[in-house]
């Protein structure tokens, strides 16, 4: 699979609705075949793209619109799932 912007954010979205996570950089790299340094640039390009948060610390996708990777309190629980939203709108498009 070919490293871009869309294709980034289709995993993403794709590991967090799946497994609950978004999948780390470690597991981006493997999937891409690309180094670690290139799916962090990538990251950091998808977040200046307004794509994603990156948490300051360690580059991992923090959030990832509609979906929060950390705990708020929007919670959406659906008969498949249960993830965190960033705010009330958020919740709705994940519902």
């Amino acid at each position: 699979m070919n490293l871009n912007l869309s294709s980034l954010h289709h995993i993403l979205l794709r590991g967090i609705v799946e497994n609950g996570y978004a999948p780390p950089i470690e597991t981006l790299s493997i999937d891409f075949q690309r180094t670690k340094q290139d799916i962090i640039q990538c990251l950091k390009d998808l977040e200046e793209y307004h794509g994603v948060v990156l948490h300051p610390k360690t580059s991992e996708v923090w959030i990832i619109h509609p979906f929060s990777l950390s705990p708020t309190n929007f919670w959406v629980k659906t008969s498949k799932c249960q993830w965190w939203g960033n705010c009330a709108w958020c919740g709705l498009g994940i519902a």
